[in-house]
């Protein structure tokens, strides 16, 4: 089963936007769809 996606948190002010990568990461493994996002928005554009 896959996580459910989270509301639009993970953006600008978003709770998320505070955290460091690992604990993103460490949430992503927790199945929080809205860390993996945030930690995407964060270096997408360096990737491509």
């Amino acid at each position: 089963m896959l996580p459910q996606r989270t509301q639009a948190t993970a953006g600008k002010g978003g709770r998320l936007t505070h955290l460091a990568d690992e604990d993103l990461l460490a949430a992503g493994a927790g199945g929080d769809a809205g860390a993996l996002a945030a930690l995407y928005a964060r270096h997408s554009r360096a990737a491509y």
